[in-house]
């Protein structure tokens, strides 16, 4: 039996034998051709599988066949189809959750979830056609004949149909979903790189705005691309240059009407566009992995914010600070606590806003995470209730302090008879589980009145305050401002609105 080594190499050899081949791709008739790809294919499969796990956050990478090996591929399938006068296709999927996955629960699991789908996809394609993976959790696929469009949609939904399946993995079931971006040859392009590219502005169209897992490229999809690309530039360079800034939203007591505490929220002074509310930048920095930065920046400002109020004598109020999904990893608790220690603030003056769909992640290593936060004093609070999937018996088993009621639920308060039932729904879990609830969007006397009577603990919303700058909010609690629960009036907001 081969050993690692020797396996590696001779994929390798055939690999070079291959790419040898393929350099005669053109003269070479339609059945040489696509033995000699089939070839090549089972050569990069065997090289992936005998390629060792590195350690590293860019280990990734490191795993995958050169780029001229895939590029070799693509090409060889687009001259066959040129050759032919055929049309053929190029698919970019990006498999969702591998990358969640991957910090969860390490590089070789997500290796082998990708590995296993792969076999999967290679069941459903055509022995001619091309199946490569470029990352984490991203793979292309060359279709190499095929008639029309609904060929193509009918291959992509059978593509979608199989990654539904279960995967086992250490006699654990493990669904993905994908989301696919399409181009066509010779309609969209004439080379791999055109193609290649107009297939990843499809997907990232798809990911963004579709309701549908897969998008055929559009010619205006390659602005909209552009457009991505240079946000993400200016995002970067934002960090750089200090033009974000934190805003902090009052968070009411409905007993005191005092202010209890704040939720720190980002925003981008953008040098042409003006202030930028998260909405307009945060999808975009989640899809390109900027949100770790930008986490860690949150994260990182509002602990230095915390020490200047304190160091001006102001008393301590715990600021609540939004975690993305891809910041919830094993490096988090660390993260948090150089943050901690780095301006001096208490850990009981923060508090960590995480939203359900992390919780159907791998619990073990959820919860893991979560309880070292815990213990070391930091309160953690689920956001957006009602929005994802938990439930009483779910929730039990998380160490969280305080649930939010999603704005969707308070806006038909107290006349919509669904919102009512879920916000009354959302109180009593709150309070069977002895959890403090905290009900948001809240903008009239009607909505505030209505869950004080339901018991909610704590609001905010614009009929106290919308997020305002630090001096403002610092002013407020100086101030001693308070809600009243007559008329919903407050000092604050005169001073805020003008």
């Amino acid at each position: 039996m081969l050993d690692e080594s020797q396996g590696k190499r001779m994929a390798e050899l055939s690999i070079e034998s291959c790419l040898d081949l393929c350099h005669q791709a053109r003269s070479l008739d339609g059945a040489a051709l696509a033995e000699t790809l089939n070839a090549l294919q089972t050569a990069l499969e065997q090289y992936q599988l005998h390629q060792p796990i590195p350690s590293g956050e860019n280990s990734a990478s490191a795993t995958l066949p050169p780029e001229s090996v895939s590029d070799a591929l693509l090409d060889d399938v687009l001259a066959s189809s040129a050759s032919e006068s055929r049309q053929s296709a190029v698919l970019i999927v990006t498999l969702e959750r591998v990358v969640a996955f991957r910090y969860s629960l390490g590089q070789l699991f997500s290796d082998q979830l990708v590995i296993q789908a792969s076999r999967r996809l290679r069941e459903v394609l055509e022995q001619e056609d091309v199946l490569i993976r470029k990352g984490t959790g991203k793979l292309t696929i060359a279709l190499s004949h095929i008639k029309d469009r609904h060929q193509v949609a009918h291959v992509t939904q059978k593509i979608l149909d199989s990654l539904h399946l279960p995967i086992i993995i250490d006699g654990n079931d493990f669904c993905l979903s994908a989301h696919i971006g399409i181009a066509l040859f010779p309609q969209d392009g004439r080379d791999a790189s055109s193609l290649v590219r107009c297939a990843e502005s499809a997907m990232t169209r798809v990911k963004e705005e579709s309701d549908i897992p897969y998008l055929f490229y559009r010619p205006e999809m390659q602005q909209h691309a552009r457009e991505s690309l240079r946000m993400e530039s200016e995002l970067r360079r934002a960090l750089l240059t200090h033009q974000l800034q934190l805003y902090y939203q009052p968070k009411v007591s409905l007993r005191s009407g005092r202010i209890v505490g704040a939720e720190a929220l980002i925003r981008w002074r953008h040098p042409v566009h003006g202030m930028m509310m998260p909405a307009e930048f945060l999808p975009m920095a989640e899809q390109t992995g900027l949100i770790i930065e930008l986490g860690s920046w949150v994260l990182d400002e509002a602990c230095r914010q915390i020490r200047l109020w304190q160091d001006g004598g102001m008393s301590s109020l715990p600021i609540a600070v939004n975690i993305a999904s891809r910041q919830f990893d094993r490096h988090l608790p660390e993260q948090v606590r150089d943050a901690l220690m780095r301006h001096q603030v208490s850990p009981g003056c923060l508090k960590l806003e995480i939203t359900e769909n992390l919780l159907l992640r791998a619990a073990e290593n959820v919860i893991s995470i979560m309880n070292e936060l815990v213990a070391m004093g930091v309160e953690l609070a689920l956001d957006d209730f009602g929005t994802g999937y938990s439930s009483l018996a779910y929730l039990q088993k998380f160490p969280i302090s305080t649930i939010k009621i999603d704005r969707s639920f308070v806006v038909g308060l107290p006349h919509a008879k669904t919102d009512c039932a879920i916000a009354g729904a959302i109180v009593t879990i709150g309070q069977e589980l002895r959890q403090e609830i905290v009900a948001e969007g809240v903008e009239n006397l009607e909505q505030m009145q209505f869950l004080r009577e339901l018991g909610c603990n704590q609001v905010q919303g614009y009929l106290f305050s919308p997020a305002v700058p630090a001096q403002d909010f610092e002013l407020m609690v100086r101030q001693a401002r308070r809600l009243s629960f007559n008329t919903g009036y407050t000092l604050a907001s005169r001073i805020i609105h003008g």
